[in-house]
């Protein structure tokens, strides 16, 4: 069984890999009585003094076949003023049932007002998973306490729409850790600020291209002809579910959302009066983010959902807020980083001061934590809890070379690695903070967790240090997180591929760095801009860099050999015209915004004599799940060939797509084909 992974908030369908262990933070609702203080315990007796019940909704969470560990957590208004050495004793039970407590835990005397309380057990685990097989699941629970000669406040919800919230997120929340049920795959072929909530450069998708076989040997621009792309929204169209989403206008007040295919074709449009200042999708939901609020939209429909997220009059939205695959949502503004739970009730905020120079919330593989980098004279890279808005850490950093008209640079995570360059879109130094997640709870053991310290964060630095490589006049574009937790960078026009090591000394960051066969390093060192596709085993990594000055655009395909060895190859192209931004679909396909504010394709116009046909074969799609298959010749099926409901894959001929007799495709699963580039 593979290692659980943590994912925030669950409040909407996840689209998960197969077989993938993951977590989930459930906020409570419903709670009785309202206000911020949940309970409080005062009695000269050793008896239950107060009791409060809350229920948690567990129908957003997907097809869960077992659950590892099942937890509450709830947090501590006051101090504990218990003088008893037993301190006060806190008992979970099942709404309705008195019998027995599912979960208990003494809270020691003396124990601070902001210190988290986690009650865990495996009976709970079987309330919940009782509740899970009811038509509309939801768990109920009583908190009681007990005490002697003492007191204790829990924290809660907020009291009324208007009442402050904690700053670290107080509600009760239920923590679940579970193994998830096969899933689709590829349903986060979606861009954002980059490919993913992590910003790591890379589609989710695979390309399959055994050795390098099946790559293209020249490319052509195509107009897609959407309406004009308004000028000051940052960042080109993104690609969601397999449609182009842009928002477009004349600048007078009048704007428009459009859902365009391939082709241009309008599939959907919203008439809007809010100029947008950034769009984001993913989770099923698509966010337009104007001056004053975020509007959610159905991305497949265009319609608008009754939610929208406020931002307050004296704030400014500082970059495109970040998508969990929960639905969770974050938003980063001139004085606060802000999170929202998936049903978009805002469950933290944590205060940066007046700080204009933020970067977008990067996620963590797991998701469990939201990475921020601050510039300004202090500039530091922060580890938030994803579910609390609790600082764990913050790594100090050299001086960020921002421009007040320029973006951030963009935090990547690869693993437990988060790198980073010193400036936008390309700077001299690349700094690699080195995290150690913190490890999954007992599924059996509660215990405390003492409040934030006083300052901003737990820990003054990364938990395992800090790499910079710096090199003068490198020109390192943001990297590309790789499978392996590795990741692949451009410095001084050569290609790098570099992962973290484990020393004596702690952990190191070890590259290698080659020139590409096809584009020198004096060629290479105008790329701005690089991107890429999760393509690995039999299939290089196909990396894409764009140099917009020069009009050109660098097709690499990195092939990792034995013993840490790296080969590339490379072809630069030149186009009429290229704008700054570069997208990369599930296909195969790149998207360019032009300088005129035009919308085209980047597609193959040309392959190898080695590009053959494409037989599927039961084992071929079993190893290459998610992929995009892609070749100028046929793509032929073998007979009785069938699609399984886990299967999610792109057929893309250049001659004729045969479905052989018996070709059979299983309800849930996904099929996409073409003709024709």
């Amino acid at each position: 069984m593979k290692p659980f992974i943590l994912i925030s908030f669950i409040n909407a369908l996840l689209a998960t890999p197969a077989s993938a262990e993951q977590a989930s933070t459930v906020i409570a609702s419903a709670i009785s009585p309202p206000g911020s203080t949940l309970a409080i315990a005062a009695d000269e007796s050793n008896v239950p003094t107060a009791t409060i019940e809350m229920q948690f909704p567990l129908s957003p969470l997907p097809q869960v076949t077992e659950l590892g560990s099942c937890g509450l957590r709830v947090v501590l208004d006051r101090n504990n003023s218990q003088s008893d050495d037993n301190g006060v004793l806190l008992q979970l039970f099942e709404a309705g049932d008195s019998a027995r407590p599912v979960a208990a835990l003494r809270v020691p005397p003396r124990s601070a007002a902001g210190s988290a309380v986690h009650l865990r057990s495996k009976s709970l685990c079987g309330v919940v998973e009782k509740a899970m097989r009811e038509k509309n699941p939801t768990v109920r629970l009583r908190l009681q306490t007990t005490t002697r000669n003492g007191r204790l406040s829990l924290a809660g919800s907020r009291g009324d729409a208007q009442a402050a919230l904690p700053r670290h997120g107080d509600v009760p929340r239920l923590l679940l850790r579970y193994h998830a049920d096969e899933a689709r795959v590829g349903a986060a072929d979606w861009g954002q600020v980059r490919q993913g909530s992590g910003h790591s450069g890379r589609s989710d998708w695979r390309l399959y291209d055994p050795g390098g076989s099946l790559g293209p040997t020249a490319w052509t621009a195509v107009p897609v002809p959407a309406a004009q792309v308004i000028t000051d929204l940052h960042q080109s169209p993104i690609l969601y579910q397999g449609r182009i989403l842009a928002a477009t206008g004349s600048g007078s007040g009048q704007f428009r959302l459009l859902a365009l295919d391939r082709s241009g074709a309008t599939l959907g449009q919203a008439a809007l009066q809010e100029q947008p200042r950034f769009l984001a999708a993913g989770a099923g939901r698509l966010a337009y983010a104007a001056e004053n609020r975020i509007l959610l939209f159905d991305p497949l429909a265009l319609s608008m959902t009754p939610n929208a997220l406020p931002i307050p009059a004296e704030e400014t939205l500082r970059d495109p807020p970040t998508i969990a695959s929960d639905g969770a949502l974050y938003t980063v503004t001139n004085r606060n980083i802000r999170g929202f739970t998936a049903g978009l009730a805002e469950s933290w905020s944590f205060r940066t001061g007046n700080q204009d120079d933020i970067a977008a919330v990067a996620l963590s593989d797991d998701e469990a934590t939201a990475y921020v980098l601050l510039g300004g004279a202090e500039p530091a890279l922060m580890a938030l809890d994803a579910g609390t808005g609790d600082c764990r850490w913050s790594q100090p950093l050299q001086a960020i070379l921002h421009a007040s008209n320029e973006p951030m640079p963009l935090p990547v995570v690869t693993g437990a690695d988060i790198l980073l360059t010193d400036a936008f879109p390309t700077g001299d130094s690349l700094n690699i903070i080195h995290d150690i997640p913190p490890p999954a709870p007992p599924s059996d053991r509660g215990g405390i967790e003492p409040p934030t310290p006083t300052a901003a964060c737990r820990a003054k630095a990364a938990p395992a240090g800090l790499s910079r490589i710096t090199e003068a006049n490198a020109h390192v574009p943001t990297p590309v997180a790789g499978i392996s937790n590795d990741a692949f960078y451009l410095r001084s026009g050569k290609l790098c591929r570099g992962r973290s090591s484990q020393g004596e000394t702690g952990r190191n960051w070890v590259e290698i760095c080659i020139a590409m066969e096809g584009c020198p390093p004096d060629r290479a060192q105008g790329i701005t801009l690089l991107i890429g596709d999760s393509s690995g085993g039999d299939s290089p990594a196909h990396l894409y860099g764009l140099a917009p000055v020069q009009r050109e655009i660098s097709f690499i395909t990195a092939t990792p050999e034995e013993k840490g060895g790296l080969r590339a190859q490379c072809r630069a192209q030149t186009f009429a015209a290229l704008g700054p931004n570069l997208v990369l679909g599930a296909d195969g396909t790149l998207f360019n915004t032009t300088p005129d504010h035009g919308l085209q394709a980047i597609v193959p116009a040309s392959f190898g004599a080695s590009a053959g046909n494409i037989t599927l074969t039961e084992r071929l799609l079993d190893e290459n799940g998610g992929s995009a298959f892609r070749t100028p010749g046929e793509i032929i099926t073998d007979p009785s060939l069938r699609l399984g409901p886990e299967a999610d894959i792109i057929l893309l001929s250049g001659k004729r797509i045969v479905f052989s007799s018996g070709f059979r495709v299983s309800q849930g699963a996904a099929l996409r084909a073409r003709v024709g580039f």
